[in-house]
């Protein structure tokens, strides 16, 4: 259920918040489903009930790097930067490690700084942020962000081919 919410997000978050929401239930202690879920409610505008889930997902597993980065990234996405920042500044020893791909802190770094250049009414640093995430957007910059995550989704929904690896 997990994977298939993940892959589902492609095509409608409604749908991906129903599976999510099932995997949750068949396994609570699966994290991941509780993840997309959180995903899905944010991009349905219900980021408190979002914000509340990453809050039972840390509380289970404090460590979960997808729930921090996630968390990071829905409260830059709210413009509530401060705390924001203060998850990207503990996650840049992990980066730096290589646990976690540098372009996460990137991106919501970024994201922080478009909404406090928005208050602001800096236009300039708006339009250079905007190029930097679009160029995200459009693939232009190498970064696997959702791939890691959907490249399976054939074997979950097809039988798989002879020449298939196993899952």
């Amino acid at each position: 259920h997990a994977r298939l919410a993940s892959c589902l997000m492609w095509h409608s978050f409604e749908l991906s918040l129903l599976a999510a929401s099932e995997g949750a239930r068949v396994d609570p202690l699966v994290l991941d489903a509780p993840m997309f879920a959180a995903i899905s409610l944010h991009q349905l505008n219900r980021r408190d009930e979002a914000l509340s889930l990453l809050d039972v997902v840390l509380e289970i597993e404090p460590d979960m790097l997808l729930a921090q980065v996630t968390r990071g990234l829905l409260l830059a996405d709210a413009g509530r930067t401060g705390p924001a920042l203060e998850i990207i500044g503990r996650l840049e020893p992990i980066a730096a490690k290589g646990r976690l791909q540098p372009q996460w802190l990137a991106i919501f770094t970024d994201v922080a700084a478009y909404h406090d250049a928005a208050r602001a009414g800096d236009t300039e640093t708006l339009e250079r942020i905007t190029g930097r995430l679009a160029n995200f957007a459009r693939g232009e910059n190498p970064f696997p962000r959702w791939e890691l995550t959907t490249y399976r989704v054939r074997p979950l929904l097809a039988p798989p081919a002879p020449d298939d690896p196993p899952l």
